[in-house]
């Protein structure tokens, strides 16, 4: 049957038979080539001016240099503005710095790309004198992945490329290391990165949550796994025997109240085992993940969380461990060494948040 169409002329509808349709169908026709052409112009221009690496300077690491300040954070999608408000001796970058959420090597080096071309990414680390990253899940691969990446060595090559780290850290499994800086009075201070996502063990879901469809509970499996914890004990037993502070740099929360997202809390013994190690006089934990920030205090350790740069959560989550109120907004935390505060900066540099270490 054929359909019949109208078309309004002077005022009313005239029925168009099928040797009108003639003009319309090439109109048709030719707007589908030009809408055909306009796209692939497009997407050459997207190609030309998304893919391919730009230059950035990121320093070689130099053991024992002084610093007097150290600003850290995590979580960076699309707005990076805030990055032009911070203004430090050293910036830890703690996970999340680029999502990329694949299992294509060649998609997570272009979200990479992408990042080494914003200009505020460029400014940041050229005028910083100390860069330093570990990363989290979604620059690890994708969302809660642990060591069950099936990209993780590709993702290990990248990120240890872009993010310009030592040979002492690619030479082994994972991306953890740890740096030591001299501070103004002599002494010195080591910033100390796990790696938790290379070694991890599954996740335990739980069967009911309070706060979310899905969510985890503790589990007696590892994080970190054996020769990590060789290491890490190491690490810690060094610096807290020499170091005025200890810094671990934490890509998710360690001294939050468990509420069944990602965490340390979902690794009970590991937790409880690097708490023991830590003497909360002279440590401190650095973390990200979450996308706010806030305070928490775990027997007397703090854990000063740092989420985002770019990405922010107004469902903050209740957490019995919190000092003061969360931030849910863009921010970046900031360490002086010199007066021994750690603080939380929002949009503006606005000091939100404040603790004596």
């Amino acid at each position: 049957m054929r359909t019949r169409r109208f078309v309004k002329e002077g005022g009313k509808y005239q029925e168009v038979g099928p040797g009108d349709d003639k003009h319309t169908c090439a109109q048709t026709l030719l707007c589908f080539g030009l809408l055909l052409v306009i796209g692939a112009v497009i997407g050459f221009l997207i190609v030309v001016f998304q893919t391919g690496s730009c230059k950035y300077n990121i320093q070689p690491y130099k053991a024992n240099t002084p610093i007097r300040t150290i600003a850290f954070g995590s979580c960076a999608r699309d707005d990076l503005s805030i990055f032009n408000e911070i203004n430090a001796d050293v910036i830890v970058f703690l996970g999340d710095n680029v999502y990329a959420d694949t299992g294509s090597p060649t998609s997570l080096q272009a979200i990479y790309d992408r990042l080494s071309c914003k200009p505020e990414f460029q400014d940041l680390v050229n005028r910083t004198r100390h860069v330093l990253s570990i990363w989290d899940d979604h620059d690890y691969g994708y969302n809660d992945v642990g060591a069950d990446n099936p990209i993780k060595n590709e993702s290990k090559s990248i990120f240890s490329e872009f993010w310009k780290i030592p040979d002492e850290r690619r030479l082994k499994a994972g991306v953890y290391g740890s740096y030591v800086f001299n501070m103004s009075n002599g002494t010195t201070v080591s910033i100390i990165m796990p790696d938790l996502r290379f070694f991890r063990e599954p996740l335990q879901l739980c069967e009911h949550c309070e706060y979310a469809e899905k969510c985890y509970c503790p589990t007696n499996r590892s994080l970190l796994g054996d020769v990590q914890w060789a290491w890490l004990e190491d690490a810690v037993n060094r610096s807290q025997r020499s170091d005025a502070l200890t810094i671990i740099a934490s890509s998710t929360q360690f001294g939050h109240a468990a509420n069944g997202y990602e965490s340390w809390t979902n690794f009970p013994r590991d937790r409880a085992r690097l708490r023991a190690l830590l003497d909360p006089r002279k440590s401190l934990v650095i973390s990200g993940d979450v996308h706010w920030g806030e305070i928490s205090v775990l027997d007397g350790l703090v854990d000063v969380t740092s989420s985002g740069f770019s990405e922010v959560d107004l469902n903050v989550l209740p957490n019995a461990n919190r000092l003061g109120n969360a931030v849910p907004q863009r921010n970046y935390g900031l360490i002086d060494l010199e007066n021994r505060t750690v603080s939380i900066y929002g949009v503006g540099h606005v000091r939100l948040l404040s603790v004596n270490v």
